[in-house]
């Protein structure tokens, strides 16, 4: 079995280290026990591009935001299999399907400023 270094996240991830990769990992329960739960998975190699595709898509969720009709319900698919959503629950660029929305500036800072510190503590954190 593979060493793994694991640490909680603010953004409610987890960052797991291996000796030669990391990735930030969320699990999204399902909406009852007759549901199984999905795992996002984002690979350290792809945060960069992850942050980018968030920062580009909260950008098209304002916009979208602003020219929609009250009440109507809008969604779509997203950079990085992300999802945008106009709608009354879960409203916002959502990581995975309707998971983890994040509809204002200090939510999306929260989340790429953990991400950056997960960057940061797998590549110089030498834990291994």
């Amino acid at each position: 079995m593979e060493d793994v270094c694991i640490e909680k996240l603010p953004c409610g991830g987890e960052l797991k280290i291996y000796k030669n990769s990391w990735t930030i990992e969320y699990y999204f329960p399902g909406p009852d026990l007759r549901y199984n739960g999905q795992y996002l998975r984002i690979e350290g190699e792809k945060i960069d591009d992850y942050i980018e595709a968030l920062q580009q898509n909260f950008v098209e969720y304002q916009k979208l935001k602003k020219e929609s009709i009250a009440g109507k319900f809008f969604s779509r698919p997203a950079k990085m299999n992300m999802t945008i959503r106009i709608a009354p629950f879960s409203e916002g660029v959502c990581l995975m399907g309707h998971n983890k929305a994040i509809c204002t500036q200090k939510q999306l800072d929260k989340l790429i400023n953990s991400y950056k510190y997960a960057q940061e503590k797998a590549t110089l954190g030498g834990w291994f």
